[in-house]
């Protein structure tokens, strides 16, 4: 088994991972603040969080332990989670207490350390390497921050420990929820290997099915199968990441510099087929608008920009280009979106649209532009985006949006708010 550099083993790496996310903080907010009243907690009931199988948005996005027990997954949609538990209760996502939830969650890990890296809305890798002793003993802080995340919050958390984020991340997933797991170089072989080859990081259901054609189904086969052999049936970089990956190698550290993302972009499943150009185009405008918004809250320029369509046989339809400008602009980006929803609709009826940028740059880096509506609507559009926080999405819409019976703005978020001093007994 190749080793981890001795210099990186002497790094505290942790990764906090909220069990259960999205329903443990429904449960939590629904116990302290909700209209749930005295009722049974989402936690100790077959439930789950999900959507509105009526308007075909029915997808588990999170269950509970007891849910599990009838075979539920997330990825399921409503429809076979009912069939498997016909008493299930299920929970409408809200991803404004979502968002809110993960800030607070990850603003407590800021107190522990400064070194925190969110890793997704409701993970987080974090390095106590030297900070205020807390890595002489990572077992005892790890089970203490468990402990101090369910008193400030009333939710239960992961935590796994090891010398670098792969094996922090690993050992998180050994066994949940509400553990404290470590996963050393040394205890890769008894821990790690035994697992099978699906449960290793970035290894996908298309790269897990190759592997098992190869005979390898296990993390210690791949481990053990050479960095040359895999190179030379996948792609060198691809090859190489799986061979290091199976034997606990990486050497990527915790930046606790702000997450920028890569892309930004909306997209709407609805309610009835859409047949006639001005009602996708209607629709495109809603989502982006929030995607135009989402550009300007993260100070953010789009260089590209694509849109997904999904027709009513289930087929799905996707086509980008490189912009000959940078933008964040609403009116911008519709336009665009427009042009190559054109080029690309073939006329059969509609079941989603998507659109998103990427090749994002931050706004100090955006070249200057001779166009005068580019100049025009960055001003128009932040106060647009003021007016929205402080009244809601409908204080202001656009022309097209009066009687259509279609929201002005797609995605977003409500009036919830998250008390970040809530908490339950689960």
């Amino acid at each position: 088994m190749s080793s981890i550099k001795d210099k990186e083993n002497n790094r505290t790496i942790m990764l906090i991972d909220v069990n259960s996310a999205f329903l443990s903080w429904e449960a939590a907010y629904r116990a302290s603040y909700g209209s749930a009243g005295n009722g049974p907690d989402l936690r100790d009931i077959p439930s789950i969080v999900g959507g509105d199988s009526k308007k075909r948005r029915g997808i588990v996005l999170a269950k509970s332990v007891p849910a599990k027990k009838y075979g539920i997954r997330t990825g399921d949609t409503v429809k076979e989670a009912m069939n498997k538990c016909p008493r299930l209760t299920v929970v409408p996502p809200n991803h404004e207490l979502y968002n809110k939830a993960s800030a607070a969650f990850v603003g407590f890990l800021q107190e522990i350390t400064p070194f925190v890296e969110q890793y997704s809305v409701d993970e987080c890798f974090i390095d106590v390497t030297g900070v205020n002793g807390l890595d002489a003993d990572p077992v005892k802080t790890g089970d203490w921050i468990r402990h101090e995340v369910f008193l400030r919050f009333g939710y239960t958390v992961n935590v796994g420990i090891s010398t670098n984020k792969l094996l922090a991340k690993m050992a998180s997933e050994l066994k949940k929820p509400d553990m404290t797991h470590t996963l050393y170089p040394e205890e890769i072989e008894d821990k790690m290997w035994p697992l099978p080859i699906e449960e290793l990081f970035m290894s996908g259901p298309s790269t897990s099915f190759q592997l098992k054609q190869l005979g390898i189904n296990t993390i210690g086969d791949l481990a053990c199968a050479g960095k040359d052999y895999l190179i030379k049936h996948f792609k060198p970089s691809r090859g190489t990441m799986l061979y290091n990956y199976a034997n606990g190698i990486d050497e990527s550290h915790v930046h606790p510099h702000e997450h920028l993302p890569k892309s930004i972009g909306n997209s709407s499943t609805i309610p009835y087929d859409i047949s006639d150009e001005k009602s996708a185009h209607l629709m495109m405008l809603s989502l982006c608008e929030m995607v135009g918004k989402r550009l300007r809250e993260h100070g953010m320029q789009a260089g590209v920009i694509g849109i997904m369509i999904k027709d009513s046989h289930f087929r799905h339809y996707l086509k980008s280009e490189k912009l000959p400008y940078c933008t964040q602009c609403t009116q911008t980006i519709y336009g665009f979106a427009k042009d190559l929803f054109g080029k690309l609709w073939n006329g059969c009826p509609i079941r989603a649209i998507g659109v998103y940028t990427s090749g994002l740059i931050k706004d100090e880096n955006k070249q200057l532009t001779f166009i005068h509506e580019e100049d025009k609507f960055d001003r128009i559009d932040p106060v647009i985006d003021r007016l929205r926080r402080e009244y809601g999405n409908s204080i202001i819409m656009r022309g097209g949006f009066v009687d259509s019976g279609m929201r002005c703005v797609k995605g977003g978020t409500g009036d919830t708010q998250y008390f970040p001093h809530m908490h339950s007994a689960l």
